[in-house]
């Protein structure tokens, strides 16, 4: 699959990018199936 931004949507993936690093942190992220991932508060711990 190619992805194709248009200017605008780019820049503002690259400002979700640099602006947004800390978004999930300290949530557990699971996928449940090749589509669609879970995010649910708490500590990622293996």
């Amino acid at each position: 699959m190619r992805l194709v931004f248009t200017p605008l949507g780019w820049e503002d993936h690259r400002y979700w990018q640099a602006t947004d690093k800390g978004v999930l942190a300290g949530c557990l992220s699971r996928r449940i199936d090749e589509e669609h991932r879970i995010v649910l508060p708490g500590r990622n711990e293996r």
